[in-house]
């Protein structure tokens, strides 16, 4: 079994080709079932977020694949401009890992995507479209990211983007007590953002769009307005914080240049953007791709997270080794049966004989093949039954 990955990311595509490869749940279900219609693909899984899209496909074909194909076919994608690093096997094995343990974020260390990692693989197996070697390598990977984030914390690194939005809005405006903002959507990102803001003394509005359905409650200290009002209270307002999963724009620039008194600050925490590009042009416009931090981490906290890492790798791989041998030590079973069967010169015609053999070979088989996971690889136990074979001269 092969394990393929590959990935657009904030190092290797620009924000406006990542956009194109942002995808909605309803999305990520129907890509990963038409790229599994594929008879040379086993499982698929398909990771999108705002700094990265990453495709894992595993198969049993001889022939290469290349999953980047298989994604911007799936989605109909015939002029992509960015790039994708591909990894296969242990590469892409380690990659995920290393990836859910905060080691490849833009911001070092942040504890979003585990759960983003997570969800991928919820969204795959909803539809029936992981196989065993995903369900077993996502697993870890989770465990992995997990086990990094409360066993060996890397110190003073903001866990989201919205702490480094926090982060930049304090570099650029300094004191943040009574500077006015208006924060565009009231999801994770927004709520938290709230509470940062208000913490610091700021007048917080929030936007809501309707009071039929989804969490209408804001922060205490925050006060709600309508999103249709968004433009009258970003009038006047110091910066202006959007983050939503709307498909569309929440600030156009059309509407921008009515304003009388723009804001010294606009951060787009969303992915596709939130504010179209051309408000650049009339104030300070930050994205997602602007919020890294140029972390610095001490050796022992990063020797203790890369043995973390390589310890799940090698968790993988013991059962990955025990999948593949499966086949070969049933044949084994066979082998020893047969053994019995000539060294006690036995014919067993009676059925009641050769079920009670069959059992007592299965069980002591079981105990004793059991002890191989993770010490032995396919080949050296093939080449261990191959022998036996041999001199039994079976």
């Amino acid at each position: 079994m092969n394990i393929y990955m590959a990935g657009a990311n904030y190092k290797n595509s620009c924000i406006q080709d990542r956009e194109r490869l942002t995808f909605s749940h309803e999305q990520i279900r129907y890509l990963c079932e038409s790229i599994c219609q594929n008879k040379e693909v086993s499982g698929c899984i398909i990771l999108s977020t705002c700094n990265r899209t990453e495709i894992y496909i595993t198969s049993n074909s001889d022939n290469d694949i290349r999953p980047d194909s298989m994604l911007l076919s799936a989605c109909n994608i015939d002029d992509f401009e960015g790039s994708f690093e591909i990894r296969k096997d242990r590469d892409a094995v380690s990659h995920i890992i290393e990836l859910a343990s905060g080691l490849k974020s833009q911001i070092l260390g942040e504890g979003q995507i585990v759960t983003q990692i997570n969800k991928a693989w919820e969204l795959s197996h909803s539809v029936k479209c992981t196989d065993s070697y995903l369900n077993v390598l996502f697993r870890i990977a989770v465990t992995a990211g997990k086990y990094v984030l409360t066993n060996a914390r890397i110190s003073a690194v903001p866990l989201s983007s919205a702490y480094g939005a926090y982060d930049l809005i304090k570099r650029e405006l300094k004191d943040l007590k009574g500077k006015k903002c208006i924060i565009i959507g009231n999801g994770n990102m927004g709520r938290l953002m709230q509470g940062l803001l208000s913490e610091q003394g700021c007048e917080v509005k929030v936007t809501i769009r309707g009071y039929v359905h989804g969490n209408n409650e804001v922060m205490t200290g925050c006060h709600k307005i309508k999103y249709s009002h968004r433009y009258k209270y970003i009038d006047g307002c110091d910066f202006v914080v959007s983050a939503t999963k709307s498909p569309h724009f929440t600030i156009i620039y059309d509407e921008m240049i009515k304003i009388k008194k723009l804001p010294k600050l606009m951060i787009d925490l969303a992915m596709p953007r939130d504010i179209e590009e051309k408000v650049c042009e009339l104030c300070e416009v930050k994205n997602i791709n602007e919020l890294g931090f140029e972390t610095k981490v001490d050796e022992q906290t990063l020797n203790k997270v890369y043995d973390i890492i390589e310890n799940h790798i090698n968790r993988f791989y013991d059962w990955f080794n025990y999948k593949q041998s499966l086949e070969e030590i049933e044949k084994m079973k066979m082998i020893m049966k047969k053994r019995i069967e000539i060294n006690c010169n036995m014919a067993f015609s009676d059925k009641t004989d050769v079920k009670i053999i069959d059992f007592v070979v299965e069980k002591t088989a079981d105990m004793i093949l059991g002890g191989m996971k993770g010490k032995y690889t396919c080949d050296e136990v093939r080449q261990c039954r191959k022998k036996i074979e041999k001199r039994a001269r079976l």
